[in-house]
């Protein structure tokens, strides 16, 4: 039953945090490119609970906690891609995140096997989670905020900016940003 409960409580902080309003709350604060950076440190507090904890109690909480950051990742990580992509490479970075997530999937089984059998090896492979969750956390620092949440603020300005870090001169930027506005103006109207 014990491992029943540490197994699922990861799916409960997912199914809560992934929750339209949750992980809508979230985003409205901080915006997509903050969410993103608050899933990967809360992914990050998550594992080193963890890795530190010396009680079941620690082990449920930090399950919970990481769970509810996979949950909030994986709403906002590829609505940030496409919000950013050019329109003709948004499926292709949507699929090649699916991609990642598969592949870390396989490197986590490869370094969990390649530990089991040492002391503690369970613990070293939870905290080698810390590696991904503060690179992401770092990485997305130096992006730009997402265009959509910008004109939604109301920094269609700003917005541009953000696109032209990310577009080649020859995109039309104002046009990219007139149509994220209108179709913002559309959901709301609607």
């Amino acid at each position: 039953m014990t491992a029943g409960v540490v197994t699922s409580v990861l799916s409960l902080g997912a199914v809560v945090s992934s929750f339209p309003p949750v992980a809508g709350a979230i985003v409205d604060r901080f915006g997509r490119k903050g969410a993103i950076v608050v899933g990967a440190l809360l992914f990050s507090l998550g594992a080193l609970l963890q890795g530190v904890a010396h009680g079941l109690t620690l082990v449920i909480s930090g399950r919970v906690i990481s769970g509810a950051a996979i949950g909030l990742l994986s709403v906002n990580v590829p609505l940030y891609q496409g919000e950013l992509a050019q329109p003709r490479l948004r499926g292709s970075l949507v699929a090649l995140y699916q991609l990642a997530i598969t592949a870390g999937i396989m490197l986590a089984f490869w370094l969990n096997y390649a530990v089991a059998e040492l002391r503690g090896g369970w613990r070293l492979s939870v905290l080698l989670q810390l590696v991904p969750g503060l690179t992401l956390a770092g990485g997305m620092l130096a992006l730009p905020q997402s265009p959509r949440w910008l004109v939604s603020q109301g920094r269609s300005v700003e917005a541009a900016v953000a696109l032209q870090r990310v577009r080649s001169g020859d995109d039309d930027v104002a046009g990219e940003v007139r149509e994220i506005a209108n179709a913002f103006a559309r959901e709301m109207a609607s």
